[in-house]
């Protein structure tokens, strides 16, 4: 599932703190590109797929008709199909449907190995390898019922293996198979010059990718345990000797860099047609073709069956077209947040108690239910600045934590002044809210703000730019929004370390990131996370606002597709009932 989206990712950072005493988006984005979001560290033992999230009307695919076309609208089509040029966290869905996967994500986030993929479980060893589990032979059943083995327990520290027998049958695009030459020569581009394709996703973390007994066997080594190693490769390899930051116009040159269950057929106009690939060696698509084509009028094609959905960010036209027979609407959590973000380095806000007054007064409530007015959406305050609210690892921060705002500033000199703004030392505490010009989310954010500021003696003022970087954002200014796009949180982590946009340092957040990067197992890690997601949440650097509801306009007969919080879509399985 995949939209074009109307926000901007952003690299999250912080501000300097103090002792006690940009980019902007819409959080709604209208889809044609889909996450491969956060990943837990460890795998589930066996490839029993994780069942897709209520809002894709899951059904079994044998109660599914086989044919028939989906035509989604988009806002716009791929103008670049290299893979390289494109984060594996935010496919366009014509790139989804053609791409490896040898991990499925969950709605919240869980990892499941893929057994059309993978022959056999990734096995994980520690210590220096003496020998290699022996490949699985052809007539081993590929199923979820089919583990290779027990996990060991990782040791605090030494080397690590990560042993993938890929599937006998698994195929690049044009018949050559999936080798360990791939992974070879993905994690070499990727540690020498990283490209979009490689972000996040953990390939410095590795020392050595090998062939083992068979070309279908890898072999990725570490120096140390690295609990995040399935994300590196949950989205597979890149085809070895395709591996450029040229921009691709068309895949129709580059069908060996595929590998799914569908493959390039036509671009025609604003119409990109995705077929069967005839290779493909897992279940059989239900689908004939995917469409993805560019409509102005999206309620006349919608009503006439031209096209069969779309993703939206208009309430009302959402709220109109899911009245019609046949036609629904599907709404639910996605990948990526909404935030308030400060200037720490400069300007009142680069006192940590400043910071933590707007936190305390802050209602996180009002400012969602009126970025989010006329969606029937009462989703929680999003209270985590690491996690998405669905995930296993989500802790409420805000729970039992109420602080006095008006105490705070008194505390910190911040005193009334006979207008109602305070001051110290002859200095009036106010700021300005960057908003990026044209857009009304942020626009609507800083107008609620400004009320709720000035009822503790804040005043905030509106100061308008052209779509600025986050960075640049914040050099006259005091703070703005933005939507983050949730990847991995160890990656999030990372983003709040000295040296960020925002200017944000803390020496215990340094350290912890620090030590989560080099945990020696997923339970060590997570705690180190949480330690520190806890000290960013009270040193405020940011401010999160609520997790970002998807929209899907869609005829009510298709299965199987949907928002899906964090979750894989299975193109394959995707279909009309019958």
């Amino acid at each position: 599932m995949t939209a074009v989206a109307l926000g901007v990712a952003v690299v999250l950072g912080g501000c300097v703190t103090q002792p006690t005493g940009g980019t902007t988006g819409s959080p709604t984005p209208t889809r044609s590109t889909r996450s491969t979001p956060s990943t837990p560290s460890t795998p589930a033992a066996t490839a029993t797929l994780p069942l897709p999230g209520p809002q894709t009307n899951p059904v079994s695919r044998n109660s599914l008709q086989t044919g028939g076309d989906l035509t989604l609208a988009v806002s716009q089509l791929v103008d670049d199909w290299n893979p390289w040029n494109v984060s594996p966290f935010a496919l366009p869905d014509a790139l989804d449907a053609m791409l490896p996967r040898l991990f499925i994500r969950a709605a919240d986030g869980t990892l499941a190995w893929d057994a059309t993929w993978l022959a056999s479980e990734p096995a994980v060893t520690y210590g220096r390898r003496t020998d290699l589990p022996t490949p699985p032979s052809p007539s081993s059943p590929s199923s979820p019922a089919s583990p290779s083995g027990t996990r060991a327990t990782p040791p605090p520290s030494g080397p690590m293996t990560v042993v993938y027998n890929l599937a006998a049958a698994a195929v690049w695009s044009d018949g050559t198979p999936l080798t360990a030459a791939d992974f070879r020569a993905t994690w070499a581009a990727c540690a020498a010059d990283p490209g979009p394709g490689c972000a996040d996703r953990g390939f410095a973390q590795i020392t050595g990718v090998s062939e083992g007994q068979t070309p279908q066997q890898v072999i990725v080594d570490y120096d140390s345990p690295y609990p995040d190693w399935a994300n590196t490769f949950a989205r597979g390899p890149l085809r070895d000797g395709t591996i450029t930051a040229d921009r691709w116009v068309s895949p129709s040159a580059h069908a060996g860099a595929y590998s799914g269950p569908f493959r390039f057929a036509s671009l025609i106009g604003n119409t990109l047609t995705l077929q069967r690939n005839p290779l493909w060696w897992g279940n059989p698509p239900l689908l004939d073709r995917l469409k993805f084509t560019v409509i102005e009028d999206l309620s006349l094609a919608y009503l006439t069956h031209t096209i069969d959905g779309f993703w939206t960010t208009d309430p009302n036209l959402a709220s109109q077209l899911s009245q019609v027979a046949g036609q629904g609407q599907r709404r639910g959590p996605g990948a990526d947040g909404r935030y308030l973000a400060f200037n720490c380095s400069s300007g009142p806000l680069a006192d940590t108690a400043v910071r933590q007054a707007v936190a305390a007064t802050l209602d996180r409530g009002a400012l969602a239910a009126s970025d989010l007015a006329g969606w029937a959406w009462t989703g929680p305050p999003l209270n985590s600045p690491l996690w998405l609210t669905g995930q296993p690892e989500f802790t409420n921060l805000a729970a039992g934590k109420a602080a006095d705002a008006a105490a705070l500033l008194d505390a910190a000199g911040w005193l009334a002044g006979t207008d109602g703004v305070r001051t110290r030392s002859g200095t009036t505490l106010a700021w300005d809210f960057v908003v990026p010009t044209g857009d009304a989310l942020a626009e609507n954010e800083a107008l609620g703000l400004r009320v709720q500021l000035a009822a503790i003696g804040i005043r905030l003022n509106l100061k308008y730019a052209d779509a600025p970087e986050l960075a640049d954002a914040l050099v006259d200014g005091g703070m703005t929004a933005t939507t983050w796009h949730h990847t991995t949180a160890l990656a999030a982590a990372e983003k709040y370390v000295t040296g960020n946009p925002l200017g944000y340092s803390s020496a215990a957040v340094d350290d912890l990131a620090r030590r989560a990067a080099a945990a020696p197992d997923a339970a060590t890690q997570t705690a180190l996370l949480a330690t520190l997601a806890e000290t960013v949440w009270r040193d405020a650097p940011v401010i999160p606002l609520y997790d970002v509801p998807d929209t899907l306009l869609i005829r009510t007969t298709l299965a199987n597709y949907g928002p899906d919080g964090l979750g894989t879509t299975l193109w394959e399985n995707v279909g009309w009932t019958r």
